[in-house]
Order: C-alpha cells, then sequence, then structure tokens
C-alpha cells in the first residue's frame, strides 16, 4: 500500500481544509503499542495534528521512544505498561534484540528454521500488567482514535483487555499479525481478525509485508 507524505498532502490542499484546522487545536489521539524506535513512516505527515500517547513494556525502551520523539507531535508521553488481557503478573522475556522482546517465549523451532537473529533470550523480567479498560477508565484525556499495536503476539490479549474501551472510542487500528508461531502459541491473524469482528471492526487490507525464508529449496525445482 503506497505511503502518503506531507507533498502528497500539501498538495491535494488537506492543511488547509477545516479538519486539519480542527486537529490543530484539538489534535486527534494515537496510541502506539510497542512504542521502542520510533513511529511508523505513515505517520509522519500528521504529527502537528495527533497528540502521541507510547507504550512500551520494557522501560529501557520506553525512554528510547521518548528521546526519538520529543518534539515532533503536537503532544507527547510515554508510558511503561505492560498491557495484557487482564491485570496480573506477566514475565517479559528479554531477547538480545530488544525489539523482539515479548510475554511469550520466542519459537526455538522457528528461530532454527528460518535462521531468525535476535530472538534468544537473555532473561526474564517480571512485572505487572494492566489492562486497556483499566487505563482507559482512569484518564482524564479521551482515549484513542487511532492505535498502532507492535507488541510481539501478545496484540490478541491486548485487545481482549479492551473490549469495552476499543468500541466506544477508538476507530482505527493498524496491528501487527503473524501467519506462523514466531513465538510459542502466539495467536495468528485469522484469530486477530476473527476476535476484532465481534468488536465491530472490519478488517481493510494490509500496509506492509515481511517473509521469512531459510533459502533452502531450489526455486527452479521445488
Amino acid at each position: 500500500m503506497p505511503i502518503i507524505t506531507r507533498n502528497d498532502c500539501i498538495k491535494s490542499g488537506f492543511f488547509d481544509t477545516a479538519l486539519a484546522d480542527r486537529l490543530r487545536s484539538n489534535g486527534a489521539a494515537l496510541a502506539d503499542l510497542g512504542a521502542r524506535g520510533g513511529s511508523k513512516p505513515y505517520f509522519e505527515p500528521f504529527h502537528s495534528l495527533l497528540c502521541f500517547t507510547g507504550f512500551d513494556a520494557d522501560p529501557k525502551g520506553a525512554d528510547a521512544s521518548e528521546r526519538d520523539l520529543r518534539g515532533q507531535w503536537q503532544d507527547y508521553r510515554i508510558m511503561p505498561h505492560a498491557l495484557w488481557s487482564k491485570e496480573e503478573t506477566v514475565h517479559l522475556h528479554i531477547t538480545d534484540n530488544p525489539v523482539n522482546c515479548s510475554i511469550y517465549q520466542p519459537s526455538a523451532y522457528y528461530r532454527d528454521r528460518y535462521a531468525m537473529k535476535g530472538f534468544d533470550v537473555i532473561k526474564d523480567e517480571t512485572m505487572q500488567a494492566t489492562t486497556l479498560d483499566a487505563l482507559s477508565a482512569k484518564e482524564e484525556r479521551p482515549f484513542p482514535e487511532i492505535m498502532k499495536v507492535d507488541t510481539q503476539g501478545a496484540e490478541l490479549e491486548i485487545f481482549k483487555g479492551g473490549k469495552q474501551t476499543l468500541p466506544a472510542h477508538t476507530q482505527v487500528i493498524i496491528s501487527e499479525v503473524l501467519f506462523f508461531e514466531v513465538y510459542d502459541q502466539c495467536p495468528l491473524f485469522s484469530d486477530i481478525e476473527g476476535y476484532l469482528r465481534t468488536l465491530g471492526f472490519t478488517f481493510y487490507g494490509f500496509i506492509e509485508f515481511n517473509y521469512r525464508s531459510s533459502k533452502r529449496l531450489e526455486k527452479h525445482r521445488s
């Protein structure tokens, strides 16, 4: 799917519309669940119109995200929370590549099958998880209309923890989905898409794909 650039928005006249004026005075709320490494490029043209809330279960990742994002948004904050389907203690598996940290255990089978780097667990951290519904009940500002979720297999459990909040407040969900168990027993695309339909959401399409291959087959013969 082509990414809209800031020049595209300028040429189309979007920034001169009544909607853009309204957003400049009261930005739309965007939540980024799994905020390590900065925002996705498709948000870049609209930074000045968005109020950003980033979540990262790893406090070090949250701190890094805050440094990366400072000054880009109309308003921003980072919340170092582990999100889950219920409020309970969870174990975060810290991997040698921090972007792969997950509440789910990385799959040794698929790590070896696809020669995946950065999925070796170096330690576990215990932390208290909360839910989207619990956070929303405490919030003074409106819950985000736009939500981007990239939580290494935990997406479905997070959505289950927001079954009251998501239908009431959120208009758009951009979620990473998996088609094989990169993490042991993690939910796959069909699980996530089916559950979000029960909350009233409709699948729209894919923005980008990432493929895995161990290059063990001769393509001309297999």
